[in-house]
Order: structure tokens, then sequence, then C-alpha cells
């Protein structure tokens, strides 16, 4: 994971957990991937639960990272929408997210890092000075 990406990641979790004492039965992350495993340390690093880790790859399934089960994203139905958070960080956030609403979950989804928010196709003066000014 790169830097300002990890970055991201921390005060985002910052600013929906830890900040404001998010209280919460089950934290459940989407999507097993290096930034996953990186946005794991830092929540139990924060003593923060970790319910599972949600997957589509069915090779992974039944594995474990942590300690923390991995598990079909199927396995959200059977949570209470008010107590659950799902974190994504991953470039797949839309499907994912909408994934989670086919199998009815309607509770809070983070969407921990934007990978895309450095895209634009445009070279434009005004592009390239947003941007340059983001990264400094």
């Amino acid at each position: 994971m790169e830097l300002h990406h990890k970055v991201e990641m921390k005060r985002t979790i910052d600013a929906f957990i830890i900040s404001r004492q998010f209280v919460c039965k089950n934290v459940l992350v989407f999507g097993h991937c290096n930034a996953t495993e990186e946005m794991l340390g830092y929540l139990l690093d924060n003593k923060i639960t970790v319910t599972a880790i949600l997957d589509n790859n069915e090779s992974k399934q039944g594995g474990e990272y942590k300690g923390i089960k991995i598990v079909s994203p199927q396995y959200i139905k059977q949570f209470s929408n008010s107590n659950t958070i799902v974190l994504i960080a991953n470039r797949f956030f839309e499907p994912m997210s909408a994934q989670l609403g086919e199998f009815g979950y309607r509770g809070e989804i983070v969407k921990v890092v934007d990978y895309n928010s450095f895209a634009e196709y445009s070279l434009s003066n005004d592009t390239i000075k947003r941007k340059t000014e983001r990264m400094l």
C-alpha cells in the first residue's frame, strides 16, 4: 500500500471508528488483499475487534488471517444493520457495496481508501495544478 493511501486509510478509520468512539458489535472488512491486511493491522493495533473478512474468492473462504475468519459475502445476512459496519479498502468499492445491498444489508459501508482519487484523464493546466496541489 502506498504511503498516501496508508495515511488516508488511517484518517478514515480514525474518523469513523476511533475518534467518535464507534460502539459496534460487528466490524467486518470486505476483500482480503494487501490493503485489507494493512487495515486489519491498524484496527487490531487500536483494539478494534474484527468479526470477519468477507471475500468473493472461494479459495480464500474458510481460511483465516490473524485469527479472523475469511467468509463468503453472504455472511453479512446474519447481522443487524444498526450494529454493523463494513470497511472496504479496495478499488472495487462500488460493486462490493452493491453486492452487500443485494444481500439485504442496509448498514454502514465505508470506503476506507479512495484509490481513484488521483485518477483523471485530462491533461489540462487546471487538472495538473489541482493534482499537484493534492500531491504536495
